[in-house]
């Protein structure tokens, strides 16, 4: 481990311990436009995979992916009824959704 003193670091100062892995991985899961414009859309409303891939101008199997992706990460959860998937944001999904809303307020300020 680096010791604070090297770096002139207060000694006060800790990394989070534990949670670098997982920020990652929701970042990486950010990481594409279709996966932020998909958030936005189920901050709406659920939508089946159908629906969403009409909205995002993709093929299904495309969606599908990037909903996959959120899925793994936890932004969203999906259940099947009548052949079709649908999809909607998570607890988790809501607040990262927030935190993408408050930042792109931030963005547009500077």
């Amino acid at each position: 481990m680096l010791e604070p003193e090297t770096f002139d670091v207060d000694p006060d100062i800790r990394p989070m311990s534990g949670h670098h892995d997982e920020l990652v991985a929701v970042l990486k899961a950010l990481g594409d436009e279709r996966r932020i414009a998909a958030l936005e859309i189920l901050g709406h409303s659920e939508e089946c995979l159908c629906k969403l891939a009409e909205i995002l101008g993709e093929n299904q199997p495309s969606t599908a992916y990037h909903l996959k992706k959120l899925l793994e990460v936890g932004l969203v959860t999906k259940r099947s009824e009548g052949g079709r998937t649908f999809y909607r944001l998570t607890e988790r999904g809501e607040r990262v959704l927030k935190v993408i809303r408050d930042l792109k307020d931030q963005l547009r300020r500077t």
